[in-house]
């Protein structure tokens, strides 16, 4: 089996409503057709930076642009999985977004649905341990 690495860039953005930090999450379409709530992600185009990537990502599947990355905060979350005969080793690389605009609008293509959720309300949503991890860490930094 070939083993590639692949390479993605993001953001979890957040904001302050009320006094309380949410979280922007995506209900996520897979390629094989899966559903699962995740942070907004993707792929780099030829000649994108990580940031350029992430922040267009943002854009694309959320219509987020009034961001603010903080690019000191990154999160990391590696993983494995197998399709079409390969295993993949995959890496996605995250920033942590200040968002001042609450509006969004989501790529129908990739994104079943997405909203604004309260931490915990969010850790009981993420599909996979490694991003409640990645929540965690974000709410360390944005209570410290």
């Amino acid at each position: 089996m070939t083993t590639v690495k692949d390479y993605s860039y993001g953001v979890v953005p957040v904001m302050k409503v009320e006094g309380e930090w949410r979280v922007f999450l995506i209900h996520q379409i897979s390629r094989k057709g899966d559903r699962f709530w995740t942070f907004p992600k993707g792929h780099p185009e030829a000649g994108e930076s990580e940031v350029e990537t992430a922040l267009r990502e943002l854009r694309e599947e959320t219509g987020i642009s009034a961001v603010k990355l903080a690019e000191n905060h990154t999160f990391t979350n590696s993983y494995t999985f197998t399709a079409e005969e390969a295993q993949i080793e995959k890496t996605v690389l995250y920033y942590l977004g200040y968002v001042t605009d609450e509006a969004s609008t989501i790529q129908a293509t990739e994104v079943a649905e997405a909203g604004w959720f309260a931490f915990m309300e969010a850790e009981a949503k993420l599909a996979h341990e490694s991003n409640k991890k990645i929540l965690k860490e974000v709410s360390i930094v944005l209570n410290t």
